[in-house]
């Protein structure tokens, strides 16, 4: 019985070293009217019970000078990094996998494109001029084959003169309108 009771206070002073601080070891110690124990043999618990907490203690300061060290490692290592990818992470990997940014290889058209759209209808937070890191450094990283670049050229030359076309009609029409002349329909 004593031995358990001994091992229990020692099971809650390991698990528990830091709300320890303050406490006595005689409240961590059976009582005496509960167990019979002379004198000697009480001391030689206590003795033992204040070992385990400073080991419980020790163990507790390595482990946490370890995890500052592996985050000072962490830290320095995502430092090195270069910025381009740092900002992806910050930018891109909070609502996508990195694996679904990087899942379809395009140019740097294309890319743009995509980092444009992620801005003006997801909403991304992107500072001027990110959006080009962004989308040079996907554009370098994971570039698209030449058949998709050729795809990818030609849809952009098709809403650019898409684009073009509609611009120049909108202009004559106003010219038209400026001049009161009825427009010419072709």
């Amino acid at each position: 019985m004593a031995v358990r009771c001994v091992l229990h206070a020692a099971a809650v002073l390991i698990g528990c070293s830091a709300a320890t601080a303050g406490m006595d070891i005689d409240e961590y110690m059976p009582r005496s009217e509960l167990i019979e124990l002379t004198d000697e043999e009480a001391q030689r618990q206590r003795e033992r019970v204040l070992r385990e907490a400073e080991r419980a203690r020790v163990q507790a300061a390595e482990r946490e000078r370890h995890e500052a060290a592996e985050r000072m490692r962490i830290d320095a290592e995502h430092a090195a990094r270069p910025f381009a990818v740092r900002l992806i992470e910050q930018r891109c990997v909070g609502c996508h996998d990195m694996e679904l940014v990087t899942f379809k290889p395009r140019t740097r058209i294309g890319w743009e494109w995509v980092v444009l759209r992620m801005q003006w209808i997801n909403g991304a937070a992107l500072a001027p001029g990110e959006r080009t890191i962004i989308a040079t450094h996907l554009a370098d990283r994971h570039r698209a084959p030449a058949r998709r670049a050729l795809a990818e050229l030609a849809t952009a030359l098709l809403v650019f003169g898409i684009a073009g076309w509609l611009s120049w009609r909108r202009i004559r029409t106003h010219r038209a309108h400026d001049r009161n002349e009825p427009e010419n329909p072709r």
